[in-house]
């Protein structure tokens, strides 16, 4: 996570763009960004954790935005773990409506949510596989806020997935889960998944790559 130190355009009507040089090749690299104004500053969240530009961004220590024709430059400082938490939560009350919202434009694609008088606890995304030979299957990711769990939120948002599954003409769901998450499996277990492959080093976490478990469940 970076935290812009000079000011940036605080609104933008398209999505901005972040150029960072690469650290290895020195050559500049693009990628479509959100930029938060919380407190007074302008941040940059990198939500899936150590992606590509935080590296570089973290080496080069300044960067561009830029917005068509017009550019900012900025210098960023990494903040401290401590400082993140209440950065993230204004991230995401902010993008997590937009994200639903693009998503629910996608054609056979569905989002079902879970909300508290906290906000957004809750996210299940389900999309089905483009490939006419597989046009029976679709993909589903969940996520449910730790301090809500165990509370049933995570199978209410299968069964939701599932109804539109059968209405949607869709035959089988699959999801992938980190082998380390023993309740997440069980839970999948537990509402019908079984167990078809086990992706080696399937995905990136920071510098390291994971293992991955694919789960199936058939209508």
């Amino acid at each position: 996570m970076q935290r812009v130190v000079n000011p940036l355009v605080s609104a933008f009507r398209l999505k901005p763009t972040l150029a960072v040089k690469g650290r290895k090749t020195g050559e500049w690299r693009t990628v479509p960004v959100n930029v938060l104004e919380h407190d007074g500053h302008h941040y940059l969240v990198a939500i899936r954790g150590e992606t590509e530009w935080v590296r570089n961004l973290r080496a080069a220590g300044a960067g561009e935005i830029r917005h068509g024709a017009r550019v900012e430059r900025f210098r960023a400082t990494e903040i401290p773990v401590e400082e993140r938490p209440p950065v993230i939560a204004a991230y995401r009350a902010q993008w997590e409506r937009e994200v639903i919202a693009q998503f629910k434009k996608l054609p056979d694609a569905a989002v079902f949510v879970a909300e508290t008088a906290d906000g957004l606890v809750g996210r299940l995304s389900v999309a089905r596989d483009r490939h006419p030979a597989s046009a029976h299957v679709a993909d589903l990711g969940l996520m449910v806020a730790a301090s809500h769990r165990r509370q049933g939120i995570g199978w209410a948002l299968l069964e939701a997935a599932a109804q539109w599954a059968r209405e949607s003409g869709v035959q089988k769901l699959e999801l992938h889960v980190f082998p380390h998450n023993e309740p997440a499996i069980a839970l999948y277990e537990h509402f019908g998944f079984v167990r078809e492959g086990y992706r080696k080093k399937h995905y990136r976490q920071g510098d390291e790559l994971v293992d991955a478990i694919l789960m199936a469940y058939e209508l």
